[in-house]
């Protein structure tokens, strides 16, 4: 990747006012601290990070890091380990220990501190991440994105909870005027008994007054009897209510009987509470005559003859709308913080996993058997955090639509038996028994092949996963027998089943059936929700259902069939059979080290010459002065990046040498930008072995 430095964007602890509660754009972005002693690496890293969206503030050293945190709030730091006087551990120790900073992410950069006791301290400080230098630029900016985005949506959150505060104040002070208005009222009355026309004439201005005010806040008003329990409310009160009586005399079991059956008590006991203390204030649940649920607020004063409570005076009004924003921010915030454990714990058990592997590695006394466990261990858990990884994108780019679905008429089958193929390890490893279902006849689907096999294999990892071993797993394919114009997936199985009181929310972002610490089978909670998204994408729809805990799951997907000739559909390519590459010179070309140097160790396991490049530059004159028969080259590289290197070559007579793109840029723009530059062929990192074999192969 080329990085071309440019005016910092960052700045040196300069503390930003909002003006009347209102953040103006500048105050808006988010704050990343970077502390390195040395200040080139603090402008590569403004270069690298920069976005007008974030505010970077420079340290470089300890002390400016610590007076920074003190004068203003931070979404990340990015901290170097090396520094005179402090070491970045020792910094991030000191941060952790204040509460006002202990939140606040910490990403560890090193060109040094690389062995694997240093990554460990690292994270125990609290460290969020444990980076190499030379950083990968692409990688660095989107975890500072993730990060810089839950900061952001925290700080939304806070706005919206102070804007909602201040409307409840306001409110609440129009409350207050009516009750001094009505106060007034009664003081008109008492005063000018004498005056009964000009009696009268104040209490129409005062009535239609109160009418103006009640109708400007949708405030109803009422006046109770503590003695008779029996009461009066305006036309607006018995308006919020429902109430379809015709008079505004009510009793107390009258007005006990519109409120939720669950709030009764705490309304009576409110009142009780009132009697004693003068004030009178509740939320509570009313059962409207449509059967409909809303949320009311209701304030009074008690007035006292004699010490005794007499009356009861005060106001109600709907605060549904204002209750269910409260409610949906609670939830929203829950399943937040759910979801930051959640995927802490999925990333951190893979992570310790390689790190046992690694340790056994490290020993010199390790025999075959350890080897061979060891390797599986690394590549099923290097599988785990792709999948993740490749799950969190998915849900993003729908979320964003930015994922475009290749669609093209073909054969359903053809996806359910693609899913099924995928799967099928983990449901021969827990011993499941798979009955397969599927029509004699195609069945024609307009839509994207890879994407639906997406699907329907992750309700097929849902089912293997919540099965116990030895369970059972039926994939059926059917067209609807209501219309013969739908085809319908049902992937059942007898494994735990669901609460149906879970139905209701299984397909939402992030939403845990399990939200026990006993987590076994892992998720982030985002599989049935990416399931949900690609078929509503295809114009389909998906339904779960379960008879109860235990007795096992069904999950239906239907989709709407091509009414159309079946030579229009795309018949399935077999694999071809790649032969057997022979002895291959091969230019490996990456910026990461460890990368490199594995790939290239990994090419001359089986057979082949190689040859390491790790910038643009190297690469070009390498791969003139050697004519490689393949280039597996890294697209953001120091220097010049992979395209600009690839076009070099190309254009300096490598027509014959096949360039590999291996990168970790997947989308489907990135593909064909890498086609345009003379790639023959695009994968994404990682590659697995047999990807890259099939493709050396074909040379």
């Amino acid at each position: 990747m080329t990085v071309k430095l440019h005016e910092p964007q960052s700045e040196l602890r300069q503390p930003h006012a909002a003006v009347a509660g209102v953040l103006s754009p500048a105050d808006q972005r988010i704050n990343i601290l970077i502390v390195d002693d040395e200040p080139k690496n603090l402008t590569v890293l403004e270069t690298v990070l920069a976005n007008p969206n974030y505010r970077l503030v420079r340290a470089e050293n300890a002390n400016e890091a610590l007076l920074a945190l003190v004068e203003q709030e931070f979404a990340l730091l990015i901290l170097d380990i090396r520094m005179p006087e402090m070491s970045g551990l020792e910094l991030a120790q000191l941060i952790k220990q204040r509460k006002k900073t202990a939140a606040v992410p910490i990403i560890f950069l090193t060109a040094y501190f690389s062995e694997a006791e240093h990554v460990l301290e690292g994270y125990e400080t609290g460290a969020v991440d444990y980076l190499h230098k030379p950083v990968n630029a692409a990688i660095l900016r989107s975890k500072v994105a993730v990060f810089a985005d839950l900061h952001r949506k925290n700080r939304e959150i806070a706005e919206t909870n102070h804007a909602l505060t201040a409307e409840v104040a306001e409110r609440r002070r129009v409350e207050d005027q009516i009750l001094r208005l009505n106060a007034e009222l009664e003081q008109r009355v008492e005063t000018r008994t004498a005056e009964i026309s000009k009696v009268n004439l104040a209490l129409r201005e005062s009535e239609q007054l109160l009418r103006l005010s009640q109708a400007a806040g949708k405030v109803g008003l009422w006046e109770w009897d503590l003695a008779t329990d029996r009461g009066q409310w305006t036309d607006s009160a018995r308006e919020i209510f429902h109430s379809r009586r015709t008079t505004n005399d009510i009793t107390g079991p009258q007005w006990q009987s519109y409120i939720h059956p669950e709030d009764v008590q705490a309304s009576i006991d409110g009142v009780e509470t009132a009697k004693a203390t003068g004030r009178y204030a509740q939320e509570y649940r009313i059962v409207t005559s449509a059967n409909e649920i809303r949320w009311i607020e209701s304030i009074g004063a008690v007035e006292y003859e004699g010490g005794e409570p007499v009356w009861m005076r005060g106001s109600v009004r709907d605060i549904t709308d204002r209750k269910l924003i409260e409610l949906k921010l609670i939830e929203t915030d829950r399943r937040k913080d759910e979801f930051l454990a959640m995927l802490g714990h999925e990333l951190r058990n893979p992570l310790a996993a390689i790190r046992n592997a690694i340790s056994i590695l490290d020993r010199s006394d390790a025999d075959a058997d350890c080897f061979d466990l060891c390797r599986e261990v690394l590549d099923r858990q290097t599988e785990q955090l792709t999948h993740l990884v490749n799950d969190l994108l998915d849900v993003s780019r729908i979320t964003s639509g930015k994922i475009q679905l290749q669609r093209e008429p073909f054969d359903l089958s053809t996806a359910v038996q693609q899913a099924i193929e995928t799967h099928r390890p983990l449901i021969d490893q827990r011993q499941h028994q798979l009955d397969v279902v599927l029509p004699a006849a195609p069945i024609l689907i307009n839509g994207d092949p890879v994407r639906l096999a997406q699907a329907v294999g992750n309700l097929l990892n849902n089912a293997a996963k919540y099965t116990d071993p030895g369970g059972q797993i039926q994939v059926s394919l059917q067209l609807s027998p209501h219309d013969n114009k739908s085809a319908v997936i049902e992937v059942r199985d007898n494994g735990r089943g669901l609460d149906p009181g879970s139905l209701e929310n299984l397909f939402e972002l992030f939403y845990q059936v399990d939200r026990n610490l006993d987590r076994a089978d892992g998720g982030l909670g985002i599989g049935l929700s990416l399931v949900h998204r690609l078929v509503k994408m295809h114009g389909g729809s998906i339904m779960a259902y379960s008879p109860g805990c235990g007795k096992g799951s069904n999950f239906t997907i239907t989709l709407p069939c091509v009414l159309g000739a079946p030579a229009q559909i795309k018949q399935p390519e077999l694999p071809a059979v790649s032969p057997t590459p022979t002895s291959l010179s091969i230019l490996v070309v990456d910026d990461n080290t460890d990368s490199a140097l594995s790939m290239a160790k990994l090419m001359q396991i089986h057979g082949h010459q190689v040859s390491l490049a790790y910038d643009g530059t190297i690469a070009v004159e390498t791969a003139l002065r050697e004519n490689p028969a393949v280039v597996l080259l890294d697209i953001g590289l120091p220097g010049l990046d992979g395209y600009q290197v690839c076009r070099t070559l190309r254009a300096k007579g490598l027509t014959e040498t096949k360039f590999i793109a291996m990168t970790g840029y997947g989308q489907s723009s990135d593909r064909e930008r890498a086609l345009e530059a003379g790639f023959d062929e695009h994968l994404v990192k990682p590659v697995t072995l047999s990807l890259l074999k099939s493709c050396l192969g074909k040379c």
